[in-house]
């Protein structure tokens, strides 16, 4: 199933992840609540005290920023991840007809998305197109071995498993 889309320009995927950031924040702020209601409701049945803590809730999360933090950018890697491999596409990047393959036009491996979200970079990795304007390949794709394709207007759909 060998499909010959352009690759991705820059501007193309600097929007996608424009749109994209704006859910990654929306999924942030529900998984920081889901764990405040989950730490209340842990700390209500004597499980954990928070009275030890100066400030209560705020002062035990504050204890444990590392892992606080950890959780909530796990929550956002397997929200890119989910889409990438169910699809190959955020919902940035339907809306800007972008989908993530292999080169022989399948969907990504779950170890080729992993890849992905690591070397990403918060979307620095997208800057090494400019440099390789041919190609137009970040150091994600190279790393990952996948490719981000600009689809045509009819054929903006999710890639369908063999």
């Amino acid at each position: 199933m060998s499909v010959n889309y352009p690759p991705a320009s820059f501007i193309r995927r600097f929007a996608a992840l424009i749109y994209d950031l704006l859910l990654a924040a929306s999924i942030v702020v529900i998984a920081h609540l889901l764990l405040s209601v989950v730490l209340i409701i842990v700390a209500q049945s004597d499980v954990l005290n928070l009275e030890q803590y100066k400030e209560g809730l705020v002062g035990f999360l504050a204890t444990y920023r590392s892992a606080h933090l950890l959780f909530l950018a796990s929550t956002v890697a397997i929200f890119f991840m989910w889409f990438w491999t169910h699809g190959g596409q955020t919902l940035g990047m339907k809306a800007w007809r972008l989908r993530i393959q292999n080169d022989d036009g399948t969907p990504i491996h779950p170890r080729q998305a992993v890849v992905r979200v690591c070397f990403a970079l918060g979307g620095l990795g997208n800057l090494l197109i400019l440099v390789d304007w041919q190609n137009k390949r970040a150091l994600q794709d190279r790393l990952s071995d996948s490719m981000v394709v600009t689809l045509p207007k009819g054929e903006n759909g999710p890639l369908k498993r063999r």
